[in-house]
């Protein structure tokens, strides 16, 4: 944790707070591929500064590492009912927006973003580490788990909310449902890919875990 802030050469950038700051580091990151950035880090009293150098992924910065907004601040009450539904609603489409962009890169640069899917192991490793925060990273992890299983559900993959929506979708085209045969033998296919990607995101998240690495490591 701490406040962390990039320095460009040969100014300096101060970053804002949530998740408006978090963009802005992303972007800073993105735009600077194989170029150094200057991470300046502020925990307590204590600064000390990192040097960064995004690999080139396409054209693209990328270090490696996730980034979120730090929400162990203080916390208040709401002035009034109006500010509550603005604040909720505005987080609410951010996430939503982040997570439908996650599953589009997946079908648009696959190769970069495979590595961002993550598994049970990996879940329940993040919703640890949110607890830390207290009560509201436990709201902030519930919330990243539904938002993603809706939209993951409203994909048109078998098995699937979306596929039973474009099962009916092609019923009210053509005037009669799609052949069960069809159906049967993609929800089988769906399955066993589902079943074969489950199991290897448990092995690359269990084999990640510090844990598990310093057994390895022996």
């Amino acid at each position: 944790s701490g406040e962390m802030r990039p320095v460009r050469y040969p100014g300096e950038l101060v970053l804002t707070t949530g998740q408006r700051g978090v963009a802005a580091m992303v972007r800073d990151v993105k735009a600077a591929p194989e170029q150094p950035i200057r991470v300046e880090r502020k925990r307590g009293d204590a600064t000390s500064t990192v040097e960064l150098i995004p690999e080139d992924q396409q054209g693209t910065g990328k270090i490696g590492a996730q980034l979120q907004a730090n929400i162990s601040g203080e916390m208040r009450p709401v002035r009034y009912p109006g500010e509550l539904v603005l604040t909720t609603g505005s987080q609410f489409s951010q996430m939503l927006e982040q997570t439908v962009r996650g599953y589009a890169g997946l079908l648009t640069n696959f190769r970069a973003t495979a590595g961002q899917v993550s598994g049970p192991v990996k879940i329940v490793e993040m919703g640890a580490q949110l607890s830390q925060q207290g009560g509201s990273g436990l709201v902030l992890f519930s919330a990243l788990i539904s938002i993603n299983l809706a939209v993951l559900n409203s994909l048109p993959l078998p098995l699937l909310d979306g596929w039973q929506m474009m099962m009916l979708a092609i019923q009210s085209v053509r005037g009669r449902p799609v052949s069960e045969r069809i159906q049967m033998a993609f929800v089988q296919s769906g399955f066993l890919l589902l079943v074969g990607l489950t199991l290897v995101l448990i092995v690359r998240d269990t084999t990640q875990l510090p844990v598990v690495q310093q057994l390895m490591g022996r």
